[in-house]
């Protein structure tokens, strides 16, 4: 890590098209969508495969300033 300790910011717009509302299982090198459903318990296999997270709806996303 040669940024100072910083997390930089990854868009995955275009990856999580078509996502928004579902959870979603991505893969650790953020490239690929490995599921997706309307509830957690539909991930449940594939939890410990990468990252887990609910693609917010459009009207909700918010880009901060730091």
């Amino acid at each position: 890590m040669n940024n100072n300790g910083k997390i930089e910011p990854v868009d995955l717009s275009n990856l999580l098209n078509g996502y928004e509302g579902k959870w979603v299982v991505i893969s650790f090198d953020e490239q690929t969508v490995l599921k997706s459903g309307q509830d957690l318990d539909e991930l449940s296999d594939y939890i410990n495969k990468g990252i887990v997270m609910l693609v917010p709806e459009p009207e909700y996303l918010f880009i901060g300033q730091i």
